[in-house]
């Protein structure tokens, strides 16, 4: 039929149903406006696609379109509307958008929709979306985002996302992120996310992430995982961990590293962990450390050490231990190592002890003493001995003293000397006694002595 000069808002629907698809073609944005909604819905399919995209956002009833009348249009069509008609659509008519005029929305109608038809896009419709369309959505609107949508979403969507639509998402979303998903995030999607976010994402998820987005996270959010997350990080991520990260690390959290995550921090790392973080590494800790990473602790950090450390120290660490790392020890810490871990030291550690170190060993680390080691004390160091400790020392560790070091022995050090241990003095021994020291000796002593 042939449009009459009648007004189209006149027309019946039958009528409007007889143009033919030029016709309906040929209509202007105005006439359209005209249309009411029963008029609109009384079209075909083939007429509602053949409304010309430019005279499409002259059809203000679009919003009460029939969901198969939305489906319908083209995606031309879909591109032309106005903000206002896609705004103005019900959650119906944006579920009912297929996948290719979904991924057609420009960036100002995604912007104009409102989060309850954000919520309403289907998860496959939303996945096709570019990353432009994703970014322009509002903060709101990607906070509406469902489980299912968030887990729809691509790497590319979710690390295309501004630093304020990520700081939008919730708990709930960043829980239901997958753990392919989380392997993918770059470092700036995840040095975006609060401490509170990055402390709500899944342990499995974390540990998914690459060492590159390991790395990126600020001193704040380290601080902020959960212990649960450090026991899950990976090697590789522990490796990847900065020296200032390392250092924001919190007591709680040191304690939790993994033997074999702890083993990939290096010397300098070591050295950044504050005085109450090495004292809170548990004795498997301890244990599981290298000589390099103990001898490379700082002086404040070797006194830091408890008790139970200390005690947890194996032979094979003790005799690799720096003279730096021994002379650092209190004399309470060095009165704490086991006397087989002592006997294990290197002469040079031995011979390193300030004289209060010497001073605060125990009998039975005196009695541990290897003859190498007795060998290399120095003139200071069997000075500072006790007579307790003089009197515990092994025949064999004597004989290992010169006369310079006999000579140095008090002359109550001198006396307490057991008849055995006189017995073993050796004739050079005996001839560097000095005359106090030989006033000293009792009648057994005497009696004792090979002359």
């Amino acid at each position: 039929m042939k449009i009459t000069g009648l007004p189209l808002s006149s027309y019946s629907t039958t009528l409007l149903q007889g143009l033919t698809t030029s016709e309906v073609n040929s209509l202007s944005s105005k006439e359209l406006s005209a249309l009411s909604t029963s008029q609109i819905n009384s079209l075909s399919t083939d007429q509602i696609q053949a409304i010309s995209a430019s005279a499409i956002v002259g059809l203000s009833a679009i919003t009460s379109l029939d969901v198969s009348k939305i489906f319908a249009l083209v995606t031309a069509q879909i591109a032309a509307l106005g903000t206002g008609q896609v705004g103005g659509m019900s959650t119906a008519q944006i579920a009912a958008l297929s996948t290719d005029q979904i991924g057609k929305l420009t960036t100002a109608q995604v912007v104009s929709l409102s989060t309850a038809q954000v919520a309403a896009i289907e998860t496959q419709d939303l996945a096709k979306m570019t990353t432009s369309q994703i970014s322009a959505m509002g903060t709101r609107d990607v906070a509406s985002l469902s489980s299912a949508q968030i887990q729809a979403l691509t790497t590319d969507q979710i690390n295309g996302m501004t630093s304020s639509q990520v700081k939008a998402l919730t708990t709930d979303q960043l829980v239901a992120l997958t753990t392919a998903q989380s392997a993918n995030l770059s470092t700036a999607m995840v040095s975006a996310l609060t401490s509170t976010q990055i402390a709500a994402v899944e342990t499995a998820d974390l540990a998914a992430m690459s060492t590159a987005a390991i790395a990126s996270l600020t001193t704040g959010q380290v601080k902020a995982l959960t212990t649960d997350q450090v026991v899950g990080l990976s090697t590789a991520q522990a490796a990847a961990l900065t020296t200032d990260q390392v250092k924001a690390l919190t007591t709680a959290q040191v304690s939790k590293l993994e033997t074999a995550d702890l083993a990939k921090l290096d010397s300098a790392h070591i050295q950044v962990l504050s005085t109450a973080a090495v004292a809170s590494l548990t004795a498997a800790q301890f244990t599981s450390m290298s000589t390099d990473q103990i001898n490379g602790m700082t002086s404040s950090q070797v006194k830091a050490l408890t008790t139970d450390q200390l005690v947890a120290l194996t032979t094979a660490q003790s005799a690799n231990l720096s003279t730096a790392m021994v002379s650092a020890l209190t004399s309470t810490q060095i009165a704490a190592v086991e006397t087989a871990d002592l006997a294990a030291m290197s002469t040079a550690a031995i011979a390193s002890l300030t004289t209060g170190q010497v001073k605060a060993l125990t009998t039975d680390q005196v009695v541990g003493l290897s003859t190498a080691q007795a060998a290399a004390l120095t003139t200071d160091q069997v000075k500072a001995l006790t007579t307790a400790q003089v009197s515990k020392l092994e025949t064999a560790d004597l004989a290992k003293l010169d006369s310079a070091h006999i000579q140095v022995l008090s002359t109550a050090a001198v006396a307490s000397l057991t008849t055995a241990q006189v017995h073993s003095l050796s004739t050079e021994q005996i001839a560097a006694l000095t005359s106090a020291q030989t006033l000293s000796l009792s009648t057994e002593q005497i009696a004792a002595l090979q002359i």
